[in-house]
């Protein structure tokens, strides 16, 4: 193993270890919108009585809340009292004056409300209290899923700066066993050098006491 092993394992553990991290939040987040979308679906698969009190779908609240005259969401909502539909009080206000015949009638159901030529309907308070509910759900969702995004951005870069700093070390450690690999050489061929300079002494050292000893064997 290489001496230098241990900085890159520790940069590969954070990275695995900040990865997971980072699934496990979301794959959480996306458990929780399926756990209540599956209580929904289980609570809206039983008879009578529990589809009425299963929740309304998005779609099916924003008909609810629906203008049915300018078909946008409701604004300021008032109350017919002769059939109790309700439309924006500028809607209405538009429609009422538009009309020439002073009897005036809903223009949904065609129903009279009378001659009223400067007409104050009552408020819909309930209505308006649900609009601005999902006004405000749909702002605080909005919110939830930009700040889930920034922090994904975030976590993005944070890896992707990880991901650098792995590849940088790694570079430097392959750069590291090459130095290695050629000291080794170095040594290798010093080695034989002085193995075969050991070898040549001692064959002059062998002459030499040949020369001064004659008769040693």
């Amino acid at each position: 193993m290489r001496s230098s092993d241990g900085p890159l394992q520790d940069l590969l553990v954070r990275r695995a270890t900040f990865v997971n991290e980072v699934r496990g939040r979301f794959v959480v987040t996306s458990i929780q919108e399926d756990t209540q979308v599956s209580t929904s679906d289980s609570e809206s698969s039983d008879k009578s009585s529990a589809d009425a009190n299963s929740p309304v779908s998005d779609s099916e609240l924003s008909k609810v809340l629906q203008c049915p005259i300018c078909l946008d969401t409701i604004s300021a909502p008032v109350l017919l009292p002769c059939c109790k539909n309700s439309f924006c009080a500028g809607c209405i206000k538009k429609w009422h004056d538009g009309q020439v015949d002073r009897n005036k009638t809903c223009p949904l159901c065609q129903k009279s409300f009378g001659t009223i030529d400067s007409p104050r309907f009552p408020n819909n308070l309930t209505l308006e209290q649900v609009v601005e509910a999902k006004r405000q759900y749909h702002s605080e969702e909005k919110a939830r899923t930009s700040q889930m995004q920034q922090d994904l951005h975030i976590k993005d870069q944070e890896l992707h700066a990880l991901d650098q700093e792995i590849h940088a070390l790694d570079q430097e450690l392959h750069a590291k066993d090459q130095e290695i690999a050629a000291l080794q050489r170095k040594i290798e061929a010093v080695l034989k050098d002085a193995s075969s300079a050991s070898g040549s002494r001692d064959a002059l050292k062998d002459v030499h006491d040949t020369r001064v000893n004659p008769s040693v064997p």
